[in-house]
């Protein structure tokens, strides 16, 4: 008995169950029109729509984005947000003729999908009489609205703002008289508001707004519209009064915008200026505020002839208080002090600047090291030996100035070197390997000709072999070059610190050569530089049958194949291991290390494609507080800006800063993208390409890609977040651009960092010290005026494009980087 309550529910559950309809799931139905998927396919070719959109093996029904069906028919298009293909891009149209076999389609949107072309004749005759929403905004259509858009009667949306349509507003779109929405702004209309508009009860927005429609309100009785309606009519050339029958109908309105018009008379009793809701600002109306002035209204209504009832002159102009001459001459009061107080500073930092120059001329009178003084000889093209003084240092001329070499151990452009950094190059013993001066002559067939790579400002470069078989790159650094000790100790203390799978290997040197003589050994990179691979052209051979194979240029393949560009995949990997190497100077080595020469003839590629940072000589220590807290360093900093324009300025003027680097490497990344060599002065090209780079438009970088570089539908957004990257870095204002570390986050998956930051602006702003990618995309882009490169520089840049192999130009040392960094 005491399972016969369990039995009994489970009965009546069982009864509830059986007695209820079977459940059935819902599927979505496929397309089983064939005409209609050939009108689909048909405006798939005419629009020129992706296969990624709108995939050819898929049914439309269920795969194609935008394709609304019912019952297996097509009931809406929305291609709004689609992309075309590439050649889809190069010849676009309004050719949209599949519509017309769309039997049951209700609606098609196709908002900021552009659409170049007239609207067809056969949109009022051919589309379905169900047809209720046409959304063309923003398509850049041209002509004229036809007609027979009025036969649409079941039209409740028509949206066609944003284009640019001509002439008149048909009358026939007062037929519709289901219509709710009917925006027409932002084109070139004309005419006048035709009269059936007035009576469109349905309306709950007109906007007619930007157009050059003129006229004067008509004299009927409007009905337009309910208490719900707002109608937007600014931005047009309509005048005369309002009529009374208008001013009791826009007041029962939610909302009226009649601002940017020539209206005059007096004010509607609706208007805001009475507490009301509608808009007449920029109007001619008599007592009321915010109007046009008194002579352009004026000079409208005499042009048309027609009579004008409204301000004639401006008010006129009160006069002051004495409260507020009070005010103003407390103004230019303190005006006149703050100029005073800033003439006694400038005159007191100068006079400081002065004690400083004249306290540090007399500790270098009073060093008997540095003044001793004595000319420098060349030891390669001399027999005798050069001379030294009794402490042991030799002396360079600079100039026609002699100074002793450790004082003038200064790499170009003012990043000092002190005497302890030049004395540490005898403690270098134990960076790398040590080579015996004849070794390395043997190597380089004696430094000959035929094995020079180029001659670079920190030393001529040569091409080797070693004995044992292993292919080197010899720097040979001989008094000729100013500065080397300076250039050799940036080199050793940066190896010193360790050796990076990103930059350059060095093997070995050589500090025992004669005359003074300094050679750097480094492991030959067989890939040549990023310049030579971006821009290569066909090599032809150099010398005779009888050059040795360590000579001899790779060209067994140029009359196999033609050079073809490196793809997307391999400039991605060298971005990123550019950055990576530049991390690495600037985050994990301490103080912080600025390459400051950071361009193509710098990079190195091995036959992985990974990348070897070279042209180390010109790195530095960032220039930290020691040197720019100090009196004299600040009064320097500030006393350069009345120097610059009477004295000529090079970019190693500029401070050495890690904000250098990121913008070297901004450049370098638009040329990975672009296939473009900037040119000596980049400005020109910067201003050509950045305008093409839009973070909301990825559309517009097409425009300046590689055109040898084949891209996948899938690769050209990651083209665009690169690009956008790479504009950030070449801000203008250093402290607007991202740190190294920020912008290899973003090259390791530059498509997702952009996209997230561009939509919660935010999100690396809690990250970065410097901000988000899209603050800094929009930051300043005045590009300032680059200076010329260096006579030398230039010189070299020409060589490193076209000198040596392509399996053995593995440095190409020129003049740093042009960039100017303007400081905030």
């Amino acid at each position: 008995m005491g399972e016969s309550p369990l039995l009994t529910l489970f009965l009546a559950g069982f009864l509830i169950l059986s007695s209820s309809p079977p459940v059935t799931f819902a599927q979505t139905d496929r397309l089983t029109s064939r005409s209609e998927l050939l009108a689909l396919y048909e405006l798939r070719s005419s629009l020129g729509l992706r296969a990624r959109d709108w995939p050819r093996a898929a049914d439309p029904c269920l795969s194609w984005t935008g394709v609304s069906c019912e019952s297996g028919r097509v009931t809406g298009l929305d291609i709004a947000g689609l992309k075309r293909t590439r050649l889809g891009r190069l010849m676009p149209q309004f050719k949209v003729d599949g519509l017309q076999e769309l039997n049951r389609l209700t609606r098609f949107n196709a908002s900021g999908f552009f659409l170049p072309g007239s609207i067809p004749d056969w949109f009022g005759a051919r589309l379905p009489p169900s047809f209720s929403v046409l959304d063309l905004s923003g398509s850049g259509i041209t002509g004229q609205i036809p007609e027979s858009l009025g036969n649409l009667s079941k039209l409740t949306v028509l949206d066609l703002s944003l284009n640019h349509l001509k002439g008149p507003i048909p009358v026939s779109l007062g037929n519709l008289t289901e219509v709710k929405t009917l925006n027409l702004s932002h084109n070139g209309l004309s005419g006048s508001i035709p009269d059936p508009f007035w009576s469109l009860k349905s309306l709950s927005k007109l906007d007619l707004s930007g157009n050059v429609l003129i006229g004067e309100l008509p004299t009927l009785s409007p009905s337009i519209g309910s208490s719900s309606t707002v109608l937007i009519l600014s931005n047009n050339l309509y005048y005369g009064k309002i009529p009374l029958n208008f001013t009791t109908t826009f007041s029962r309105l939610a909302s009226v915008d009649l601002s940017g018009n020539y209206f005059d008379g007096g004010a509607p009793i609706g208007s805001q200026s009475r507490g009301g809701s509608i808009s007449i600002s920029e109007n001619c109306f008599l007592e009321a505020s915010d109007q046009r002035s008194p002579a352009d209204c004026v000079s409208f209504y005499s042009a048309r002839g027609v009579p004008y009832d409204g301000p004639t002159s401006a008010a006129p102009a009160q006069q002051p208080s004495s409260k507020k001459s009070r005010k103003e001459m407390y103004i230019l009061i303190a005006a006149i002090g703050g100029a005073g107080i800033l003439l006694i500073l400038f005159a007191l930092i100068t006079v400081l600047y002065c004690m400083c120059c004249r306290s540090g001329r007399r500790r270098r009178t009073s060093d008997p090291v540095l003044s001793r003084q004595q000319p420098r000889q060349n030891p390669i093209q001399s027999s005798q030996e050069p001379s030294s003084s009794p402490g042991g240092d030799r002396h360079v001329s600079t100039g026609g100035a002699h100074v002793s070499e450790a004082q003038s151990a200064v790499p170009a452009g003012g990043a000092q070197v002190n005497m302890t950094s030049v004395r540490r190059v005898a403690n270098f013993a134990q960076v790398g390997d040590s080579y015996s001066y004849g070794r390395l002559r043997r190597a380089t067939s004696d430094f000959s000709d035929a094995n020079l790579i180029h001659r670079g400002h920190s030393g001529d470069l040569y091409r080797g072999q070693l004995d044992d078989g292993t292919r080197v790159a010899v720097k040979l650094m001989d008094q000729n070059v100013a500065n080397k000790d300076a250039y050799l100790a940036a080199e050793l203390e940066l190896f010193a610190k360790g050796i990076h799978k990103r930059l350059v290997m060095l093997l070995g040197k050589c500090l025992d050569a004669p005359h003074g003589v300094k050679l750097l050994v480094y492991k030959l990179v067989e890939n040549g530089d990023l310049g030579t691979v971006l821009h290569r052209k066909p090599c032809e051979k150099e010398g005779g049958e009888e050059e040795e194979e360590v000579h001899r240029k790779p060209c067994e393949k140029e009359e196999e194949e033609e050079v073809q560009s490196i793809d997307w995949i391999k400039r991605l990997k060298i971005a990123t291991g550019v950055a990576e190497s530049l991390c690495y100077l600037h985050h994990e080595c301490e103080p912080p290390i600025v390459h400051r020469d950071v361009q193509a003839s710098s990079i190195l590629l091995d036959e992985k494609y990974d990348v070897k940072l070279c042209s180390l000589s010109e790195s530095c220590v960032q220039e930290a507080e020691n040197n720019n807290n100090n009196a004299s360093g600040v009064i320097s900093r500030f006393l350069k800006f009345s120097s610059a324009s009477s004295e000529p300025s090079t970019s190693r003027a500029q401070p050495a800063t890690c904000a250098s680097d990121v913008y070297n490497l901004g450049v370098v990344l638009l040329e990975l993208i672009t296939g473009q060599s900037p040119p000596a002065t980049s400005s020109a090209w910067l201003d050509r390409l950045l305008p093409s780079i839009d973070i909301y438009d990825k559309e517009l970088i097409t425009k300046v890609i590689d055109p040898r570089l084949i891209l996948e539908e899938d690769h050209l957004e990651e083209v665009w977040a690169v690009a956008v990257v790479a504009k950030t870095c070449v801000n203008t204002r250093p402290n607007k651009r991202p740190t190294m570390r920020h912008v290899l986050k973003a090259l390791e998956d530059p498509v997702k960092v952009v996209r997230e930051d561009s939509r919660h602006g935010g999100k690396m702003r809690a990250a970065s010290s410097r901000g988000s990618w899209n603050g800094s995309f929009w930051g300043s882009r005045r590009i300032e005026g680059e200076k010329e490169r260096e006579a030398g520089g230039a010189e070299l840049g020409g060589r490193s494009g076209s000198g040596g192999s392509n399996g053995e130009r593995s440095f190409s040392i020129r003049r740093g980087s042009t960039e100017v960094v303007p400081e905030p």
